[in-house]
């Protein structure tokens, strides 16, 4: 599949799905997945295109958002990586060092704006 790909994590559909419209109207392909799981099998499904990931830093069940977005790097590790979490104070150690977090509630230029910031590669997590 060609295309500027992004996967969006998050354990609500309704949220998924709000954020696959406000992508999708980007110009992206947009992949939803409701567990780390899914995102996982995604990330393995696609050999090119992966642009960015967005995951919800809170899912039930799952490992710290870091286990995933670092597998997503390894393999393309020209990748965005944005985190969103309503919490004020999050374990950034343990996310990849290009990972920005972005606070809930935001909209779509916030979200864009996360995407590309977080496009750029730099040595510590970025909070927005």
């Amino acid at each position: 599949m060609r295309g500027r790909h992004i996967i969006v994590v998050h354990h609500h559909p309704l949220v998924a799905e709000a954020l696959d419209v406000a992508l999708s109207g980007q110009g992206f392909k947009v992949h939803a997945a409701v567990t780390y799981r899914q995102a996982r099998a995604l990330v393995a499904f696609f050999k090119t295109g992966i642009v960015a990931v967005v995951a919800h830093a809170d899912m039930p069940s799952e490992p710290h958002p870091g286990t995933l977005l670092r597998a997503v790097e390894a393999l393309f590790p020209k990748a965005a990586l944005v985190v969103v979490s309503a919490r004020l104070h999050l374990d950034a150690e343990a996310l990849p060092d290009k990972a920005v977090v972005l606070p809930e509630p935001f909209d779509r230029e916030e979200l864009m704006a996360a995407i590309a910031r977080a496009s750029i590669d730099t040595r510590e997590p970025q909070h927005l």
